[in-house]
């Protein structure tokens, strides 16, 4: 059994601890951001249908677009998930990445149809969407739903929390945690309690450009998922 720090938001930290707790493993959560939700009116538009690429999209989209049967993409199945449990009714899940999501698109409404989607979004976001519909000439709008700002825990709750035994895994699924683990590890080191992490434990990093966030003094205990998804990254836990 392996002991994992989880430090995304609290919502999301606890469904990923029971996804560990069930393959074996000890989650320890530590939240390194927080979830801000964004009050701004939904872009007017002939919009076709609806894109979301994270959970934290779709409560918004429902709440606008209740009882609408325009067809929800949604970048991977966690997300289509979710939409589906807030109500939203025509939901097509793609295969987990921006990139797959034109092709599902393009199937959906027939090659010759000229799609025009609103894009519930984060503020901080990749643009890799964006850049994939632009490629393929399909039309969108983006609606700013939610942004994630980062979030320092008390030190003596950060110590206490890594501190019982030796940690052997950080998952780091977006830059932003990439960046705020960094942060967290100079402010213990400042303090003098760096010790809980002085065994260096593996930082399992969805991507290359998630690694790239890291300190650099840190970068060499990254390991990259080979997939997308938390169950790629899962086969790295020690």
């Amino acid at each position: 059994m392996a002991r994992v720090v989880v430090v995304r938001e609290a919502e999301s930290a606890r469904d990923t601890a029971k996804k560990l707790i069930g393959i074996g493993h000890e989650p320890l959560l530590l939240p390194l951001e927080v979830v801000v939700r964004l009050e701004s009116a939904a872009p007017v538009g002939d919009w076709t249908g609806f894109v979301v690429t994270s959970a934290k999209a779709v409560e918004r989209l429902a709440e606008v677009f209740s009882d609408d049967t325009r067809p929800v993409f949604a970048v991977g199945e966690a997300s289509a998930e979710a939409a589906r449990a807030v109500g939203l009714v025509h939901v097509i899940a793609g295969e987990g990445t921006a990139t797959s999501l034109p092709s599902l698109v393009r199937s959906a409404f027939g090659a010759t149809a000229r799609p025009n989607l609103l894009y519930a979004a984060g503020r901080n976001r990749s643009g890799s969407l964006e850049k994939a519909f632009e490629a393929c000439d399909i039309a969108f709008g983006i609606w700013e739903v939610y942004d994630i700002a980062p979030l320092m825990p008390d030190l003596a709750f950060a110590q206490s929390t890594l501190s019982r035994a030796p940690v052997d895994a950080v998952l780091i699924l977006s830059r932003g945690q990439a960046e705020a683990y960094g942060r967290l590890v100079a402010r213990l080191d400042e303090a003098s309690l760096g010790w809980p992490l002085k065994a260096q434990p593996h930082l399992l990093c969805l991507s290359e450009r998630i690694a790239a966030a890291l300190p650099v003094d840190l970068t060499y205990r990254a390991k990259i998922s080979t997939s997308p998804s938390l169950a790629s990254l899962f086969e790295w836990i020690p």
